[in-house]
Parts: C-alpha cells; sequence; structure tokens
C-alpha cells in the first residue's frame, strides 16, 4: 500500500520527515541536559571561562599582575631572603581563593542540574513495543516516531500530534499549558477527524498497521504559538497538521482519561527546550559585569600614565637616573 507524498510546494517549507513507529535518524534525543559539566570537561572548561579575555578579563588581569610580581625589580612582593631570585605572586593567592570559591559553587549547582535531568529522563510513560504499551518506558527513551499512550494528570514527554482520546469525546483533549505560556485555565486540544475514525475500537496490537505511514513537519523553532505539518498515511489523503492538534512537552493532559500521541519532535528541538538547546552559556551577575568594567577603565588610566611617564622621563632626564627612590 503506497504512501502519500505532500506536494513539491508543501515539502519545501517541512523540512523534516520522519516513519511512523519505524527507526529515524537525524534527530535529537529525549534526554534531558541542562548541566553544563562532566567529568572530563569541567576543568578545561572552568579555566575557559575564568580566564576569558573578553568575560572575564578582571582575573586574567590579576593573573598577569601575579606574573608581574615574579620579577624583583619590579616586585613590591619579593621575599626578604637573598637567597631567593624571584619575586612572591601575592595577587595570584587573592585570586585563587576566590577561584576556588567559586568553583565549589558552580559545581554544586550542576550537581543539582545533573540530578533534576535524572529524575525528568527517569519519568515513567507508556510506549508502544511490538504490539503492545511498554508502561515501563521513559522520557529519555522516546524516539520520533513513536506512538505513546498518556494518561490523565501525566505531562507530555515530548512534543506530540494528538491522534486520539478516551470516549466519549475522542477528538478532544484537555491540556494545561502554564510551562510554556505560564496561563493557568486549561485549553482544547483536538485529534484529527481522519485519524480518531481511524482508530476507533483498535486495539494496540493493530495500532502499527493502521499508521502505517509517515509525517513531514516544520523545522525546529521555539514558537509555542504555530506549528506546520503534513501527515500521510498509507491509502489516505495527506493531513494538514496545526498547533491546535499538538501536545507540547511539558504540558499537562487534564480532565481526559487518555490519549495517544505521535511523537514528532524530541529533547533540545521541541518547542519549550528549543531555545536553551543550543549550549548554555555562564551567567554573569550585574555586579561582575561593572568590575570587568571598571578594571578595563584603571587599565586604561594606568596605560596613559605609564606612556606619560616614560615620555616626560625621555625628554628631560635622557635616562640619567640617580635618586634614592629608585636604587635597588
Amino acid at each position: 500500500m503506497s504512501v502519500e507524498t505532500p506536494a513539491a510546494d508543501v515539502s519545501a517549507v517541512l523540512p523534516r520527515h520522519f516513519q511512523i513507529l519505524k527507526e529515524n535518524h537525524g534527530f535529537s534525543n529525549n534526554k534531558a541536559s541542562t548541566s553544563r559539566y562532566t567529568p572530563l570537561n569541567c576543568f578545561p572548561l572552568f579555566l575557559v571561562e575564568q580566564f576569558h579575555p573578553i568575560h572575564s578579563f578582571t582575573n586574567l588581569y590579576y593573573l598577569f599582575i601575579g606574573a608581574l610580581q615574579l620579577i624583583p625589580a619590579i616586585s613590591f612582593s619579593h621575599p626578604m631572603a637573598r637567597n631567593i631570585s624571584i619575586g612572591f605572586p601575592i595577587t595570584w593567592v587573592n585570586v585563587g581563593i576566590l577561584l576556588i570559591q567559586e568553583t565549589v559553587q558552580k559545581l554544586i549547582e550542576d550537581s543539582a542540574k545533573h540530578r533534576a535531568d535524572h529524575r525528568m529522563n527517569s519519568q515513567k510513560v507508556s510506549i508502544l513495543r511490538d504490539g503492545a504499551f511498554n508502561e515501563n518506558g521513559t522520557w529519555g527513551e522516546v524516539v520520533v516516531g513513536d506512538v505513546v499512550m498518556i494518561m490523565d494528570r501525566e505531562c507530555f514527554p515530548a512534543d506530540l500530534l494528538l491522534l486520539r482520546c478516551a470516549d466519549p469525546l475522542p477528538g478532544q483533549a484537555w491540556v494545561n499549558t502554564k510551562p510554556l505560556d505560564g496561563e493557568s485555565d486549561t485549553k482544547l486540544r483536538l485529534a484529527p477527524k481522519q485519524t480518531v475514525e481511524l482508530l476507533a475500537g483498535v486495539e494496540p496490537q493493530h495500532l502499527a498497521n493502521k499508521l502505517e505511514g509517515s509525517m513531514y513537519v516544520e523545522a525546529p523553532n521555539d514558537k509555542v504559538n504555530d506549528f506546520m505539518g503534513q501527515l500521510c498515511l498509507a491509502g489516505r489523503e495527506p493531513l494538514l497538521v496545526t498547533q491546535q492538534n499538538m501536545l507540547l512537552r511539558g504540558c499537562q493532559l487534564r480532565a481526559t482519561d487518555w490519549v495517544y500521541g505521535l511523537v514528532v519532535s524530541t529533547g533540545k528541538q521541541t518547542k519549550i527546550d528549543f531555545a536553551t538547546g543550543h549550549g548554555s552559556k555562564p551567567k554573569r551577575s550585574t555586579t561582575v559585569r561593572k568590575l570587568h568594567k571598571h578594571v578595563l577603565i584603571i587599565l586604561g588610566i594606568i596605560a596613559v600614565l605609564s606612556i606619560l611617564g616614560a615620555s616626560i622621563s625621555l625628554l628631560f632626564f635622557r635616562g640619567d637616573y640617580d635618586y634614592w627612590y629608585v636604587e635597588g
């Protein structure tokens, strides 16, 4: 039985394509990952963050000052012992204490994110596998093309196309969208009439035969109030899918016993996670940003005074220094 394909003008704006209830490639996995550090990258990544020439210029500045303090001729912190030929970088001690404190704080925060990610990825969901719904499936195991069964008061593990609901209203489901838009009232979502009629009275073991086909969907984006897709089932006309037919990740099913949903987007390609799914950046407080700005101003003043003092010295003293305060 052949599967209908969309017209060329439609497929041009629906670049992603997947087969229903079959293995698909090129899609994000559904495992939440809000943490930033791992045992392998935490040390080098932390060094890059703390000594970045733009975002962490203050630390880089004091690292350079500490290096200058190693030179006895220009250092005010060189030791009294005569047998030590280098100065003591006292600035490094202060910077080191602050960096250790910040490192511990970041690792504690990131550890909490790891635990939160594990709890989310371990949440149970019923996934259609081998003709039956596996109730021991987890959010992290959900992939594009799966069919899942969501019960009342459960949250949606991915962006789903609503296929059918419990009787007596098999085409209507109520959804709480507070995680997306902050609104606490429930919203109505509608299953396409074609899938409602197709799946009426169908047992789980026969769902795969009824849902033979594929789907074309839009490119990932964070527009939670907009969606475009096309469902192409074997032997039937292509069906246009809109936001009214979608159950988005993180939202909760309300006042509906159960629904069948087709997974169309997972993980970082879902609406709720797309905006934050391209690499989290370390947050910097307003105080830290102001500090970097002030250090740059101080450095600029020092540079101007140094150049001015050196120029006056060359013009008036010709390098002839014989003063007690510059003696070694």
